[in-house]
């Protein structure tokens, strides 16, 4: 690619450069927000940087994988949104793994059944014909179907080699259910490495908010019970009053009011 900007000239690689520059520095985030019925059900909704529904409807439970799939859960069966646009969907699935890294090969879920294999895309790579499966570790994953247990490459094809059991190829790993665990800081000047910090205020009645250390602009009007930062989430603050949950932006817009249980924030 780089030889071909070359013979298109000098101007059209520094454009394409500059270009390609500030798509690098721009983040962009999904908003994960559930809220509990009064039944005990939980509604999860997912939803953009414009504070709009990514999804149609809300969902048992939403999850961001390190694919960047959202992984979606209802009684019964479950489902996977695929980027860059989460129109791509693949349904009827009957179980999805938890504990999984993006640096193996494949992602196993299971089917009317049968286990298969996909690849980032959401293509099926290696049919679902397996009762139970590992993940793959160094270019293998273990597999079982009837009585047989066996290794397999990325193409599905069964290798001469007696399976032996250890961490690496452990069935019971892909049955490990998912665990949130939300990471929020009450904000502090000091945790923001920037220039220009906003600074927290406090009004007679212990409501806060966030005002431009120079200008004194209010950023987030004082009216919170909480402000908090999300690990190292810089771009968006969340805000609780009254135990709802909302977003703000770094420049004071209302992205999600406190209308939630809980929202966590997922860069993509």
């Amino acid at each position: 690619m780089m030889l071909v900007i070359l013979q298109n000239g000098l101007r059209v690689l520094l454009f394409l450069f500059i270009s390609f520059s500030s798509v690098i520095a721009q983040e962009h985030y999904l908003f994960f927000a559930e809220n509990q019925t009064k039944d005990g059900k939980y509604e999860d909704y997912v939803l953009n940087e414009s504070g709009d529904k990514v999804l149609d409807k809300s969902y048992n439970s939403a999850y961001l994988n390190e694919w960047k799939w959202i992984l979606v859960f209802e009684e019964g069966s479950h489902s996977v949104f695929l980027p860059k646009d989460y129109k791509k969907v693949i349904t009827g699935i009957d179980e999805i793994p938890a504990l999984w890294s993006a640096s193996t090969q494949l992602f196993p879920m299971k089917k009317k059944d049968k286990w298969g294999f996909y690849n980032q895309a959401g293509d099926v790579i290696i049919a679902h014909k397996y009762d139970d499966v590992t993940y793959f570790v160094n270019d293998r994953a273990a597999v079982k179907e009837g009585d047989a247990t066996y290794y397999i490459n990325a193409k599905g094809e069964k290798l001469d080699m007696d399976y032996e059991h250890n961490k690496s190829y452990d069935f019971g790993a892909v049955h490990m259910g998912f665990a949130s665990e939300l990471n929020l800081n009450d904000y502090y000047k000091s945790q923001y490495d920037r220039k220009e910090k906003p600074d927290l205020v406090t009004n007679e009645k212990n409501e806060k908010g966030l005002q431009d250390s120079e200008s004194k602009q209010i950023i987030i009007p004082i009216r919170y019970d909480r402000i908090v930062q999300m690990g190292n989430i810089l771009d968006y603050f969340i805000v609780i009053k009254d135990n709802k949950w909302g977003i703000y932006s770094s420049e004071g817009k209302e992205i999600i009011p406190t209308i939630y249980d809980r929202v966590y924030i997922e860069k993509i």
